[in-house]
């Protein structure tokens, strides 16, 4: 039989599921919402987008949810530019231009 591990080592202070892994978890948790938040901005459903933005915005670490939509966003472009075999830079600046021109709403 395996010995279990922790995130220090086998069976370490935290234990197999100890803290650590409780905020892996969360972390990717959280990343699934922001993915979920961006397939229902594509496909414009307001009442999934208001209702994953509520989760998003009463989460109690604010600047992770920035890191998780900055680690869509680069995973997305990365992925896309390998695919449109473009350079990464010119996503982004494809993505800037798109975002400036975009329609703003509820100004």
């Amino acid at each position: 039989m395996a010995e279990p591990t922790g995130p220090t080592g086998p069976a370490g202070p935290t234990g197999p599921a100890g803290p650590d892994e409780d905020e892996r978890a969360r972390r990717i948790e959280r990343r699934r919402r922001v993915v979920h938040l961006i397939k229902a901005m594509n496909a414009n459903d307001q009442l999934a987008i208001d209702n994953l933005m509520a989760e998003l915005v009463a989460d109690d670490d604010r600047q992770k949810v920035i890191g998780a939509l900055a680690v869509a966003g680069s995973t997305l472009a990365d992925g896309l530019a390998k695919a449109a075999k473009r350079s990464v830079d010119d996503v982004f600046t494809e993505l800037e231009q798109g975002l400036v021109e975009a329609p703003v709403e509820g100004v």
